[in-house]
């Protein structure tokens, strides 16, 4: 591996259509849109031109700076796990080709939750609860008219991801306008995986849509990156918003439906989450084992907010970690389980390294139940800590 080069340069495109930029890779920076948005800009414009060139070279460039320090700084980053050795020779070959095999997709910010941990650029909720004039944030339709027929034209193999991400992707009409114009065009027969991140918050009537997009796309794979970190009134204060009976019936629906794949478990462990993560875990496990789907967990801990960092716990709350692998070790289900040890080993390294101003953690709190009307239970998040 040369010792700046990193495939998703060539092989990443995440498109946030709400913001009108661009990033080849989701850890680098990103690149406003120019005013007239084509394919050819989209995978052929100067910067990343420039990019690949430096990596070529041996350079380091400015947009990947997040993986080069985090190497500095702990020997490892995304780019060393994520790199992919067997494109180097074909990029070496070819390095003007483009190699695209996955994309990212954000429409908006429309959502029907306000998680602690999110802001108004990812939640209308959250931009309605902090009185956010313009709270809905939109796209050029005709923008995306444009990647869907780069789609639809797109040589694709089974390796190909198209990742779409929110706000929350079923409470937007817009998911929906994607979907339908991209299975009423070539992309239709053409061997895709659609992989949906969503927070499981789902109306019933949404469910028949999928049955549809299912039977209607023949060669297409799909899978489902379910978002929660926490089990029941515990979860639907952090995920403010949720029905956690609702998120529990999302997931029997996607597991048990022979067109999804692969079921992921998005989690954004906080310093709240870590008491009933075992009882999370065996609510999911539960579900995913009966209909024999095979799945994994994403890592994520929330850094910020602050107040939510895992790192102000105390190590006695190392105890659920471990309880928590207890579990994922007897478990008889299809769970990828090397990754989700490395993802709490990772966890249990934060937890109790740094003490905490209690004085800030109730004033934080004061903050978001005032956002929320004072409607949060908090005595049943501070229950959390102790």
């Amino acid at each position: 591996m040369l010792k700046s080069l990193c495939s998703q340069t060539w092989t990443d495109i995440n498109i946030y259509l709400m913001n009108r930029e661009v990033k080849y890779c989701c850890k680098s920076d990103p690149i406003p849109f120019p005013k007239t948005l084509t394919v050819d800009w989209l995978i052929n414009n100067d910067r990343l031109n420039q990019r690949k060139q430096y990596m070529l070279e041996g350079k380091f460039h400015n947009d990947c700076m997040y993986c080069y320090d985090q190497e500095k700084e702990q020997g490892t980053s995304y780019r060393t796990l994520r790199h992919e050795s067997e494109f180097e020779s074909l990029i070496l070959a070819d390095p003007n080709k483009t190699f695209v095999k996955r994309i990212e997709l954000s429409f908006d910010n429309i959502c029907n939750q306000s998680c602690l941990y999110c802001g108004p650029m990812y939640s209308s909720k959250i931009a309605e609860e902090q009185n956010i004039a313009e709270k809905y944030k939109y796209f050029n339709e005709q923008e995306l008219d444009i990647i869907i027929d780069w789609l639809s034209k797109l040589e694709t193999n089974e390796d190909t991801l198209i990742k779409i991400l929110g706000g929350e992707p079923t409470s937007s009409k817009n998911y929906f306008y994607f979907l339908d114009k991209l299975l009423a065009s070539e992309a239709r027969n053409k061997k895709i995986t659609m992989f949906t991140v969503t927070n499981g918050n789902t109306a019933d009537k949404i469910y028949n849509k999928f049955d549809d997009y299912f039977n209607n796309s023949p060669n297409w794979r799909w899978g489902f990156g379910l978002s929660n970190e926490s089990q029941g009134k515990v979860s639907e204060i952090l995920r403010y918003g949720l029905d956690y009976d609702r998120y529990l019936k999302s997931l029997e629906f996607y597991a048990s439906n022979p067109k999804v794949h692969w079921v992921c478990i998005a989690m954004a462990v906080n310093r709240f989450s870590i008491k009933s993560m075992p009882d999370f875990f065996n609510d999911v496990d539960t579900i995913l084992k009966k209909y024999d789907q095979e799945y994994n967990f994403a890592y994520n801990w929330v850094r910020y907010p602050l107040m939510m960092n895992p790192k102000y716990l105390p190590s006695s709350f190392k105890s659920y970690i471990e309880q928590t692998r207890q579990l994922a070790q007897q478990t008889t289900s299809k769970l990828h389980k090397e990754s989700f040890y490395y993802f709490l080993d990772e966890i249990n390294k934060t937890i109790g390294t740094e003490e905490s101003n209690i004085e800030e953690l109730h004033s934080w709190i004061d903050i978001k139940n005032k956002e929320k009307n004072y409607s949060l239970d908090t005595d049943l998040l501070l229950e959390q800590l102790s």
